[in-house]
């Protein structure tokens, strides 16, 4: 998609009817809220609509109760890629899974009948939420990562994302980070979010009476890795926010640099929703 020269949000805006927009980065970076990116929500006109879409691996409602806290008094459309793999995970009730991140994420598998393991060796697949903060050591899981690639595994990772703001300053190391270490052991990933097109999909059958016309449909995002890139695969416009994630991670030239040979280009380019 050819980046054009529009670059007011009131210009973009005005040529679409939804808008599917990324959480952390776009609205918060977990710890302050952006109030003027709400506000540009909030000003849309009464036939445009907002659909919230996040890689949290947990269920949307917890999310919905974090958004209401934020002053959003519009109609909440929420799905996460713990919606997506709760629907997944349904549908595999006689597998042992082995939980990376159970210890820190008990909300992704709560009122589900899904087998679980403590022991990796038990294990049949591997569910994957695990995260660490910025100061803990990034190598701890090597042996894990080794076991799980040497027995071929199927891992499903239920957030894409490798990094993500903490406290509005310091960075974690998502399940995405992991995920890619995985990869490059050798190991089966599935990733069950943005930027796979089966979770597009997904959004699109759980909110098909707003998703009509992919030509009216807007993708916003802070990541070009997930949000932009999935977008692409979709076939719908986007919206890069270089404020977010991507931009903090890189510095600006670099950034740029990144945007001129990324394989999957935004359609437009603002600093922040606003």
């Amino acid at each position: 998609m050819p980046l054009t020269p529009i670059l007011t949000w009131s210009e973009i805006a005005s040529q679409y009817d939804t808008f599917l927009v990324d959480l952390v980065g776009v609205i918060h970076n977990d710890s302050d809220v952006f109030p003027e990116a709400i506000n540009a929500l909030r000003n849309l006109s009464k036939n445009q609509k907002v659909i919230f879409v996040s890689n949290n691996p947990r269920p949307s409602s917890i999310s919905v109760h974090k958004l209401k806290s934020y002053g959003i008094d519009f109609p909440i459309e929420i799905v996460t890629s713990g919606d997506y793999a709760r629907h997944q995970l349904q549908h595999d009730l006689k597998t042992h899974y082995y939980h990376w991140g159970a210890l820190r994420n008990t909300d992704i598998l709560s009122g589900m009948e899904t087998l679980t393991t403590t022991h990796i060796e038990k294990a049949e697949k591997v569910l994957l939420t695990a995260f660490i903060e910025e100061t803990e050591d990034p190598n701890q899981f090597d042996s894990l990562i080794k076991e799980i690639a040497d027995r071929g595994l199927p891992v499903f990772c239920a957030n894409p994302d490798k990094y993500a703001p903490y406290s509005g300053k310091a960075f974690r190391m998502c399940a995405g980070f992991f995920a890619e270490k995985l990869v490059q052991a050798g190991a089966n990933v599935v990733k069950w979010g943005k930027p796979e097109l089966a979770f597009y999909n997904y959004a699109a059958d759980k909110f098909s009476h707003l998703i009509k016309d992919k030509k009216k449909c807007l993708m916003i995002g802070d990541t070009l890795d997930t949000d932009i890139k999935g977008a692409n695969q979709f076939g719908i416009d986007s919206l890069f926010i270089s404020s977010g994630v991507s931009g903090s991670l890189e510095s600006t030239e670099s950034l740029a640099q990144k945007l001129q040979t990324a394989p999957t280009q935004p359609t437009y380019i603002l600093p922040k929703l606003k």
